[in-house]
């Protein structure tokens, strides 16, 4: 129930990349095809099953109720989480400590921010589940599909796809080929339609990422670590402030060994179940090697399993110590309330709406999300101000691009793929490689109309000569612009202060 207040609540306060997603899906529903922008067949979002759903979505509620939509979805898609994790822990624990287990996994973590968030990430655990409850029952091909579905929402869901297939070679041999052909249909032909469709299987915006963020060596896998220690801070069990680098590494030691313990526990009640193991280490395995910019919901494809299989070795070790093992399952619960408290807190504390001053800023649901706000208003004012042919340049696309009525030119390239040779921008022009910032040189060479973006984005176009004899500042505001000024709203965001609105000075105006 709490969850689907908050649900409700934040329903207008998405992650901005799930607007992309909407977009996709408003046009779709719309009769336009797999489009980002008319007439451009760009695939700019990872997930073609996701925005595939979306569409119906919108075809069901209309533009104006997406966001709504998507929540209450997600909210049912979190449901059905909880129904099924809570039958496969059932098989392995009481019915009370499987409830319990199953309320603390869906209560923190990124699987509730990014389902509240409006991302795919929901539905992408909801298969990662299934899959975990049918290798349980030892139903293979049911198994294989799940997780062949779950590829088509985040390509680093093959690692499950492969621990379905090696489950079936090592324990269902005769049901191999037949695992193997069933899981691989479905990424198979989302591949083959997207490489007829936009003419590749690799979504654009997977190349303007990994070329417009400059990355440092490992970032990937440190932010890996820190979405684990988030929801057990065992970084925090041994207080040594003069060593903060030594406590760090205790954390992690300590998450790899549950994983571990968790992975055997599983193992003797369910070799085929326990496979689901590969997903974690093949997900932190990609990140490491790939070292993408990782943004909060790409760590759904390894948090929620490694969370069990954390509890599952927090239950084998309650069981093996003196004074605990006559009651482990009572003691897992009250280890899980005292290692939890303080990330659960955090997550939940203040429980009020956005639209209370009381709310904060520090609440994981909003940090990503708060400028959002601005930018949905500053699209509305400018569809006012502009033509339906008037392209805009923004850095980030999602919400403005939701909500503008017009073209938009992706100053990272995600939409627009004549944008991403213009990256990386050199080190000079941007604060520092994880911010995606607009190339001077773009705005040059394509003349949009318009040029709106956080300052910290665009902070080398709006300093460029050429630009000011080109371009009028037509409006400014601060970076947040929510319903209510929160208790503890921030100067800056990203670094950013105020968001900017510029028009090129042969594009007629149109004031209001």
């Amino acid at each position: 129930m709490t969850i689907g207040v908050e649900h409700y609540w934040l329903r207008d306060l998405k992650f901005d990349d799930a607007w992309i997603h909407f977009r996709y899906a408003r046009n779709l529903a719309q009769g336009k095809g797999f489009v980002y922008n008319d007439g451009e067949r760009v695939l700019g979002s990872g997930g073609i099953a996701w925005n595939l759903i979306l569409a119906l979505v919108a075809r069901a509620t209309g533009p104006d109720a997406l966001s709504g939509g998507v929540s209450l979805m997600n909210f049912v898609a979190l449901v059905g989480c909880a129904a099924i994790l809570y039958r496969a822990l059932r098989v392995l624990v009481p019915p009370w400590v499987a409830l319990t287990i199953t309320g603390f996994l869906l209560a923190q973590g990124p699987l509730l921010v990014c389902s509240i968030g409006g991302m795919e990430t929901t539905l992408l655990c909801l298969l990662y589940f299934a899959t975990l409850l049918a290798l349980l029952r030892e139903r293979h091909v049911v198994a294989a599909l799940a997780a062949g579905a779950a590829v088509c929402f985040r390509v680093e869901s093959v690692a499950l796809l492969g621990a379905t297939a090696l489950a079936a070679f090592l324990y269902r041999r005769r049901r191999f080929v037949l695992v193997l052909a069933i899981g691989s249909t479905l990424p198979a032909l989302a591949s083959l339609w997207a490489w007829v469709y936009f003419g590749s299987p690799i979504a654009n915006s997977t190349i303007a990422k990994k070329v417009a963020y400059v990355v440092p060596p490992f970032a990937a896998v440190e932010v890996c670590f820190n979405a684990l220690l988030a929801v057990f801070p065992f970084d925090q069990l041994v207080p040594l402030p003069q060593h903060p680098g030594l406590t760090r590494w205790l954390g992690i030691v300590t998450w790899m060994v549950l994983i571990e313990l968790g992975y055997f526990f599983l193992k003797k009640r369910s070799p085929p179940a326990s496979l689901i193991v590969l997903q974690v280490l093949g997900a932190l395995a990609f990140y490491t090697v790939t070292n993408p910019h990782l943004f909060v919901w790409y760590t759904c494809t390894f948090v929620p399993l490694a969370t069990l299989l954390a509890v599952l070795g927090m239950l084998a070790i309650v069981r093996t110590v003196p004074g605990l093992r006559t009651r482990p399952y009572g003691s897992l619960v009250v280890l899980l309330a005292a290692i939890s408290f303080l990330p659960l807190r955090a997550t939940w504390w203040p429980f009020v709406p956005p639209d209370d001053a009381r709310f904060s800023i520090w609440v994981p649901n909003a940090r990503e999300h708060a400028r959002t706000y601005q930018y949905v208003r500053i699209a509305r004012w400018l569809n006012e101000r502009s033509k339906p042919t008037d392209r805009v340049c923004i850095s980030e696309i999602g919400a403005f691009g939701y909500h503008y009525r017009g073209p938009i030119l992706d100053g990272l390239g995600l939409v627009s793929p004549e944008v991403v040779p213009y990256h990386p921008v050199p080190d000079a022009l941007r604060p520092n490689g994880l911010k995606g910032v607009i190339p001077p040189q773009v705005v040059r060479d394509f003349l949009p109309e318009f040029v709106v973006s956080l300052d910290v984005f665009a902070g080398a176009v709006f300093a460029d000569p050429w630009f000011n004899e080109h371009y009028r500042l037509i409006g400014r505001w601060p970076w947040f612009g929510g319903p209510v000024s929160w208790r503890d709203v921030p100067p800056s965001v990203l670094d950013g202060r105020e968001m900017r609105a510029y028009r090129r000075l042969d594009v007629p105006w149109v004031p209001r």
